[in-house]
């Protein structure tokens, strides 16, 4: 019998049908995304459990919001409630595994080590957790702590001296127990016999502890079976046994059984359920069973008075002054069982209205309720959603002090409002603090967001990466190795473009000054090497041989392993030599792309194939796409922009932009240059090899045009009329077509 409580995590999620993540994403493949600042959790969750709240992300899930408006009202977390909350339940057992649960093969194994029989290997699931309702609903009825702690007292049991005989016996009942978790399948190799399965009463001349534990396996097996009113009642007897071992849990015990009737069964039992629970919580002996039975009051006013209990849980959560991470966590799912079913939720409670003003774009009702108000929770919305500077709001802003835990926030809101000119001194003396890397890196997009020119900017454009996350099935991170849950993660820095300053080079900095920027300082090598590459793929798309051979020596600097290849290219007497030099370098590198990326970029080595095609480049993306959230912040909708281009620098940029979307697809281009170079050089010793990778540029580059399949079969017929005996042609026997993928 599970000694934990069942409490809205558990019993809320039926078939799977209300499970709603707040970040939910589909099966792989689970392709890392760079996080400079986190939008969903903070990433260092005791540091933000303490109160140290840095810039407070609207996007955050309800749970890190209702701790954030405890602080910001002045009310906090107990050091005992930041431990709970850090102490995140594992999920709902996991129950669609019954197959692989640690806790089931457990208790399977430590069975078999007193001489019980096995279960039928045949039988992929001896043991089920869920039970099915009538309309095929599911409920966890055994969770894993059933399990543990059967398998722990058998050990204690065995320990203490009990018989071989006994401990088979006792084995056999709890068999009997489980037996109840879950209802015959249709279908299943070895059906159990429908109905309850109940043990024996034991005889009086029994062994007392035998009794004692038969009368607490009878009271579990009638729960399990669903015959909750003999369950109580058998509860209640042992609770009245002195000499039971089980007689301080089994009135707590007795109220989760009219909890589970007037949940599953009938809602009239509710106040019988009430009642045993008030008893409960008024016996000092049953101190021990208190924090969870107060979970089970909440979880049964959830369930029988919704609106009731959405206002109560959120007066709790905003006012008790400690033991409130329980009440935290049951808000939370009610207002999440509320988004899942796109219900408004009622903002009666200043918690429940500034959570859904946070979450839901405020924009002039927090400012209105900060007006009204004056509390620190308003006026830290209010500037979140603040696109224009209020006198009295940046009056109010600059009066908070630095000790308090909105800060961070207000100061973050506050320097983005103001005039770029005098923001920027405030935001480098901002900088020179010390604060965690999430924060940092919008600061630096704040300060490079009025960078007075091109110098500056890239002074403030390399962010350093906070972390970096996958998500695989039902929304669960995938962390990096040797980072456990509850831990910021501890990596290697690296220094990569965000979104703001990738847009601004991407697309508006004409190739002159990227070539500058590939050399400046101010960059550290990574992104030298990815603007250089960038510098000298867009000057071979747009022919301007000028600054190809100009950056290629900073190429060769920057990344050795293209050197034989810059030397070629340098080294080539004429334009058409120069033309297949440039794409035999792009043909044994399909890292090389004419874009400038955010984040790590493509993942593979340039000179690896990517698994998922991100090979060479795909035509321009002309669309507008939204910044990541955190950004949004800064941005509020609109382009980051480099303010101080003139006009000319401007149409240049936009003149090459055009040319750029209109040159022919990575696979066209190179299968073009290699078809055409061998044709004419046909004992060039690169030439069977030329084509074939020309092949694999056709099947495997992000996309092509109207033009790739004629090149890509040209070069297939070509490989296998001229060279047919080659390793390259045996490698490559078939050609792929552009457009049937």
């Amino acid at each position: 019998m599970a000694k934990r409580i069942l409490i809205l995590s558990i019993t809320f999620i039926m078939a799977g049908a209300l499970i709603g993540p707040e970040d939910l994403s589909s099966c792989g493949p689970f392709i890392p995304e760079t996080v400079f600042t986190s939008k969903a959790q903070p990433l260092d969750e005791p540091r933000f459990f303490r109160g140290q709240l840095d810039i407070l992300q609207p996007q955050y899930g309800r749970i890190y919001l209702m701790a954030a408006y405890r602080y910001l009202a002045g009310v906090g977390l107990s050091s005992a409630d930041q431990q709970a909350l850090l102490a995140k339940a594992a999920g709902p057992d996991y129950f669609w595994f019954d197959q692989d649960s640690p806790a089931i093969k457990g208790w399977l194994d430590a069975r078999v080590q007193v001489g019980a029989p096995s279960f039928d290997p045949a039988d992929p699931t001896p043991i089920s957790h869920l039970k099915i309702l009538p309309g095929y609903v599911a409920f966890l009825n055994c969770g894993d702590d059933a399990f543990r702690n059967a398998a722990a007292h058998l050990v204690e049991r065995g320990r203490a001296g009990a018989s071989h005989d006994d401990l088979r016996a006792w084995v056999a009942a709890q068999d009997q127990v489980f037996a109840n978790c879950s209802d015959p399948q249709p279908g299943q190799l070895h059906p159990r016999p429908a109905g309850p399965a109940i043990p024996a009463a034991l005889p009086d001349t029994a062994v007392p502890w035998m009794q004692a534990d038969r009368a607490y396996q009878i009271a579990a097996a009638e729960f399990y079976a669903g015959q909750f009113d003999a369950a109580s009642a058998d509860f209640l007897r042992i609770a009245g046994d002195r000499s039971s071992p089980w007689h301080g849990i089994a009135p707590y015990l007795a109220a989760r059984a009219l909890i589970r009737k007037a949940t599953i069964v009938d809602a009239a039992a509710a106040p019988a359920a009430q009642e045993q629970l008030r008893k409960v919580l008024a016996d000092p002996d049953a101190a021990a069973w208190h924090e969870s039975a107060r979970g089970l009051a909440r979880y049964l006013l959830a369930r029988t008075q919704p609106e009731r209990a959405l206002s109560e849980f959120a007066h709790a959560v905003a006012t008790e002054k400690t033991g409130v991470a329980g009440a935290m966590q049951d808000y939370r799912l009610m207002l999440d069982q509320y988004a899942n079913r796109n219900k408004d939720v009622p903002r009666d409670e200043d918690i429940a209205d500034w959570i859904a003003a946070m979450q839901y774009n405020a924009d002039d009702r927090a400012l209105a309720k900060w007006r009204a108000t004056r509390s620190l929770p308003w006026l830290v919305a209010a500037l979140t959603y603040a696109a224009q500077p209020d006198p009295e709001l940046m009056a109010a802003a600059a009066q908070v002090a630095p000790r308090s835990p909105a800060f961070t926030t207000v100061e973050f809101h506050r320097l983005r409002l103001m005039p770029a000119g005098e923001a920027r001194p405030k935001l480098e003396a901002a900088l020179r603090r010390n604060m965690p890397v999430s924060a940092r890196n919008l600061l630096l997009a704040a300060r490079m967001r009025v960078s007075p020119d091109w110098d500056d900017l890239l002074r403030y454009a390399p962010r350093t990466v906070a972390s970096t996350t996958a998500f695989g099935p039902w929304g669960v991170p995938y962390l990096p190795a040797g980072v456990r849950e509850g831990q910021p993660p501890v990596i290697k820095p690296e220094l990569h473009f965000d979104d703001d300053a990738a847009r601004i080079l991407d697309r508006q900095a004409p190739l002159a000054m990227l070539r500058l920027a590939a050399g400046s300082s101010s960059l550290p090598q990574n992104l030298q090497l990815q603007i250089a590459r960038a510098v000298w793929v867009r000057s071979i798309l747009l022919n301007d041989t000028g600054t190809a051979t100009g950056i290629a020596p900073a190429l060769a600097s920057l990344a050795p392993q293209f050197k034989p290849y810059v030397d070629a290219y340098l080294a080539a007497p004429d334009e058409k030599t120069r033309a297949f030099a440039a794409a035999w370098l792009m043909l044994n590198n399909p890292g090389m792309r004419p874009w400038i990326d955010s984040g790590a970029g493509r993942l593979a080595p340039v000179a690896k194939m990517d698994d998922f095609r991100d090979n060479w480049w795909c035509a321009a993306d002309t669309a507008q796409l939204p910044m990541n959230a955190p950004l949004e912040l800064l941005y509020k909708g609109d382009s980051s922009e480099a303010r101080f281009l003139s006009p000319a620098q401007r149409a240049t940029a936009q003149h090459e932009q055009e040319r750029l979307a209109s040159s022919p697809a990575a696979p066209t281009l190179l299968s073009r240059q290699a078809v055409t170079w061998v044709q004419a050089h046909p004992d060039d010793p690169r030439a069977s090899v030329a084509l074939s990778l020309t092949l694999r540029a056709g099947h495997y580059a992000c996309g092509g045009d109207a033009e790739t399949d004629r090149w890509v079969k040209r070069a297939f017929q070509l490989l296998h009329s001229r060279y047919p005996k080659t390793e390259a042609a045996r490698r490559t026997p078939y050609w792929f077509s552009a457009r049937k993928r």
